[in-house]
């Protein structure tokens, strides 16, 4: 339960705003500037936090023109197929290669 005594006379004016104080227009102004700030960092941390989400694996350019060497329609999801990019384009081992196509999603 909130102990509405022990908060500050400015987060009960924000508490007022957000639950009971009325329309924002009659708010004080910098609990809707709290509250923007709020949102704009909740918004910045869900962008951040979703490019790391890329399923595409990166490659560079030698890299690229290995696989092409290799295979003319490469498909990353064929273990078989990624096993063999990893050991012979990244210079991976068959265990260490193995482990990385299964986290990537290679059946």
């Amino acid at each position: 339960m909130l102990d509405w005594k022990a908060l500050s006379r400015q987060d009960q004016k924000t508490l007022q705003c957000l639950y009971g104080g009325g329309p924002l227009r009659s708010c004080d102004p910098t609990a809707i500037l709290r509250l923007r700030q709020l949102g704009l960092c909740v918004s910045m941390l869900a962008a951040v936090l979703l490019t790391g989400c890329s399923k595409e694996p990166e490659y560079n350019d030698q890299q690229r023109v290995c696989i092409a060497k290799l295979f003319k329609d490469y498909d990353a999801k064929q273990m078989s197929q990624c096993v063999n990019v990893c050991k012979s384009c990244m210079s991976g081992s068959t265990t260490t290669c193995t482990t990385s196509c299964t986290l990537k999603g290679a059946h």
